[in-house]
Order: structure tokens, then C-alpha cells, then sequence
């Protein structure tokens, strides 16, 4: 009997000590959700100013997370002026950046019509936006509207992504866009409204095709007050194909009244090449200068750079101010 009743007793002792260490578990469990909702309710209640200012240190996506911990954080994040997106961007269909500043967004395949729509046209403050490996997918039309816009940067993908072979057509609506820079294969892109645009500098691939250097040669139809251009030879030759007895048909309205410099990077010398310059300087007719830049390896080949010195100072634009400067390697030649 008496070996029953110990028995008995040390199973109610571990029992008891089961249950308190149980309890103390609840308990602890229970402080520690007070704790975290205490300092969910102390950030609540700090100014919008420095919550933003919090957020604004985080990584974007960490960031949107935010939205998940009250009603209060929901469109917070939103608010930052400097956002980032890497891979993807939140699909929130009620979403308004209107304090927006500076936008990058990097290696973003777009395919939801309605949100790339809502991304571009729901930026009224918007100075600056990066578009960065992006593929435009299976878009057929985007629209980027930002009167505010300052500088504008593409860099696309290298392989275009779109099932049906289609080309996006990019309408950039800019009104103050001062500073554009485009590499890439070139997609349909068109400025409207770009009479502040000063600046612009452009590249492609290697032998672009007759295609990509008409689209490119519509692009720079909507340049109406730009002064200073940086081309690839690749596409000066592409767009002298757009002429009629050597003159541009038509003639992109920088031509005619604004341009001061253009810039022809990686020129060769062949006559394809050097009939193109021949038409910018033509069509160019408020030109003050044109600095052609040989590529690097030309910079050992002094027999290429004496054939293409001859063949510049031959040369004669339709400005009668203008210069014809030729680098190699950072050296000036002419």
C-alpha cells in the first residue's frame, strides 16, 4: 500500500509541475504578444513625418510589408519619396504614389495592364524614374504621364519577352523632362510634350536592324528643343535611311532650329558611316559642333585614324559655324 501511495503522489507532483510550466508558458506567451502590440501602438502613435523617415530606411519590399499591421500602415509605405522595385512590385489595385520623387524599378517582366498603368500615371511629383532591365511582356500600349518628370533612364532587356512578337508601344507624356537616356533594342517609344527636353543620349545592340532604326528615328521626331544628342554610328546610318535627296524626310524639329552638338560614338570610316554624317551635318543646320569618337582599339591603329582624318576634313555642314572634332581614346585628332 504504502509503495502505491508513493507512486501516486509522484504522479501528482509531475503533474503539477506539468501544469505550472504550462502556465508559465501561457503567461510568458501572453506578455510577449503585450509587448510586440505595445510597441505596435507606441510606433502608431509617433508622427507621420518619422514613421516615413523609418521607412524610408528600409528596402522597399520590406517596407510594403508594413501595409499588413493596421489600417493605418496600410498605404504608409506609399508615401516614401524614394522607392525601389527589384523582381516585382505590389499588386495593390488602389494604390497612389502622389508624394513619389525618385522611382527606380529593376528586372520587372510588366503583364498586368491595369497596375503598369495606375504605376506610371499615378506619379504627380515624380523627378525621377529609372526603368532597368524591364520587359515590357505582352503589352500592347503604356502610357507614362509625369509632369513633373525630370530625367528619364531605360535600359531594356537584352531578349525581348513577348510571347506574341508584338512591340510595346511606350507614349511618355513629360512636359518637364530635361534629360533622357535610352539603351536598349528599342520598343515603339514616342515623346509628346517634350519642349523642355535638353538632353538625350541613345544606344543599341550591334547591327541594329532597318526596323529598330526606324523606331529609333521616330523617337527622335519628338525631340523638338533638343541641344545636345550622343548617337551609336550603328544607328546614325540606320536613320540615313530615312531620306530624300540626302535630306531627312522629315526632318526631326531639333534639326531645324536647336541642335548645338551631336555626339557619334564607335565611327569606323566606311562609307555607309561616313555618308551618315554627311546627312546629319545636312540636316543639322544650326549646328555648333559634331565630336566623332573612334572605338579604343583604333587608338594603335594610326593608319585608320590618318583615313579618317582625311575624310572628316573634307567634310562640310550646312552650318557654317560648326566644328568637326574627332577623338580617339580620349585623345583629339581633328
Amino acid at each position: 500500500m504504502e509503495g502505491n501511495s508513493r507512486i501516486q503522489n509522484r504522479q501528482k507532483k509531475q503533474k503539477l509541475l506539468i501544469k505550472k510550466k504550462k502556465n508559465h508558458q501561457k503567461k510568458q506567451k501572453l506578455n510577449e504578444e503585450q509587448d510586440t502590440d505595445g510597441n505596435n501602438k507606441c510606433l502608431s502613435n509617433l508622427p507621420e513625418a518619422v514613421l516615413l523617415d523609418i521607412l524610408s530606411l528600409l528596402p522597399t519590399k520590406d517596407a510594403a510589408r508594413t501595409s499588413l499591421l493596421s489600417k493605418r500602415w496600410k498605404y504608409l509605405w506609399a508615401s516614401i519619396p524614394n522607392l525601389v522595385f527589384d523582381g516585382s512590385f505590389p499588386a495593390m489595385r488602389t494604390i497612389c504614389f502622389s508624394y513619389l520623387e525618385i522611382l527606380t524599378i529593376k528586372h520587372v517582366t510588366f503583364s498586368d495592364e491595369y497596375l503598369t498603368q495606375q504605376l506610371f500615371s499615378g506619379t504627380p511629383v515624380l523627378k525621377k524614374l529609372d526603368i532597368l532591365y524591364c520587359s515590357w511582356g505582352d503589352l500592347k500600349v503604356v502610357t507614362i504621364s509625369a509632369p513633373k518628370l525630370h530625367s528619364l533612364r531605360i535600359h531594356e532587356c537584352r531578349e525581348k519577352k513577348s510571347r506574341n512578337g508584338d512591340v510595346c508601344q511606350v507614349m511618355i507624356f513629360a512636359e518637364s523632362l530635361k534629360e533622357f537616356y535610352y539603351s536598349g533594342i528599342f520598343s515603339n517609344y514616342r515623346l509628346y510634350k517634350s519642349f523642355t527636353l535638353v538632353k538625350a543620349w541613345i544606344s543599341t545592340y550591334p547591327k541594329p536592324s532597318e526596323k529598330i532604326a526606324h523606331c529609333m528615328y521616330k523617337l527622335l521626331t519628338g525631340f523638338s528643343n533638343v541641344q545636345f544628342l550622343t548617337l551609336p554610328c550603328a544607328l546614325v546610318k540606320g536613320i540615313s535611311r530615312e531620306k530624300v535627296d540626302g535630306i531627312l524626310n522629315p526632318v526631326p524639329p531639333c534639326f531645324l532650329s536647336h541642335f548645338k552638338c551631336i555626339e557619334v560614338a564607335e565611327y569606323r570610316g566606311d562609307e555607309n558611316e561616313l555618308s551618315a554624317v554627311k546627312i546629319l551635318l545636312k540636316n543639322a543646320i544650326v549646328l555648333d559642333k559634331i565630336v566623332i569618337t573612334c572605338p579604343k582599339l583604333y587608338a594603335r591603329y594610326k593608319e585608320g585614324q590618318e583615313k579618317i582624318c582625311k575624310q572628316l576634313k573634307e567634310l562640310r555642314g550646312r552650318s557654317q559655324n560648326c566644328k568637326i572634332i574627332l577623338e580617339c581614346a580620349s585623345e583629339i585628332l581633328l
